[in-house]
């Protein structure tokens, strides 16, 4: 999920603080009230950026027979600690449920030395299965579940969305009032030179497409300021439609870097066209 996408679900202002993940990198964590206690969201970076994403969960969940009956109702048993949820959860006992293709972990626990009076002891906790953090309660579950069976093999990844043209960028831009005209023509003259591209960030295979084995194609036309900032990405032509190609080609377009297109030596404002081809 996505920051606005946990916004939207908790329907509340969180208190949001930073936290430094293991390798160094800089995040943000938030806490939500609600009816269960705090919820604890934690990212897998700013979330001042677009591409973060939640990597952790935790709320209180208490152990009633009614709570527990929904979980099993909606998750199925599970994988390790079935027994745990006949009896109170015991620190280092907890149930927990694995979904490979998702990547996720969910782990129902007792929070070991727990003291608060009258508050829940018992958590939930999910996070994703290839990035179990250093001391979750997860880690001794996962170990037994790997020892007892093998997961199955990872099947291969489908090709990536691949950039099969560009168009050649554009002659310095005339100003007409307040609307910018861009021309764009396959040679260029003498001393024009198009927006240079300087990190490139692949778009990501929509699930449906993807699941379905949709191929198409996305055709980008970019705006680069003098500056070199993207000023703005617009689809030219997609094939299909309604399967979320243009909406992946636009959020990676927009994390692209540029040189500006230059005229005789001087930074102008430039057009580059691309067409990306998802196989």
């Amino acid at each position: 999920m996505t920051v606005d996408e946990v916004r939207a679900v908790m329907e509340s202002d969180p208190t949001a603080s930073q936290i430094v993940l293991p390798d160094g990198t800089r995040a943000t964590a938030e806490d939500y009230a609600s009816s269960r206690g705090i919820v604890h969201v934690e990212y897998d970076g700013s979330a001042r950026r677009r591409e973060t994403r939640v990597a952790f969960v935790r709320q209180p969940f208490r152990q009633t027979d009614a709570a527990v009956t929904g979980l099993v109702a909606r998750l199925g048993d599970p994988v390790f600690g079935t027994d745990a949820l006949a009896d109170p959860l015991q620190a280092g006992s907890p149930a927990m449920w694995i979904d490979e293709k998702c990547d996720l972990v969910l782990v129902y626990y007792r929070r070991a030395g727990y003291w608060v009076e009258n508050d829940v002891p018992t958590f939930l906790r999910v996070e994703r299965l290839s990035r179990v953090q250093e001391g979750s309660p997860a880690t001794p579950g996962i170990q037994a579940w790997r020892a007892s069976a093998a997961p199955p093999p990872v099947p291969p990844a489908p090709p990536a969305a691949v950039e099969v043209a560009r168009v050649e960028a554009p002659v310095e831009i005339p100003v007409i009032g307040t609307a910018t005209v861009t021309a764009l023509q396959a040679e260029h003259p003498a001393g024009v030179t198009p927006p240079q591209r300087k990190k490139y960030v692949a778009p990501v295979y929509p699930a449906l497409a993807k699941e379905q084995g949709v191929k198409g194609f996305v055709k980008l036309r970019v705006l680069v300021q003098r500056s070199g900032k993207i000023a703005i990405v617009r689809v030219a032509d997609v094939e299909p439609t309604g399967y979320g190609f243009e909406k992946a080609c636009v959020d990676a377009a927009e994390q692209w870097k540029f040189a500006p297109a230059t005229s005789n030596g001087q930074p102008v404002e430039g057009v580059a066209e691309f067409t990306i081809q998802f196989p």
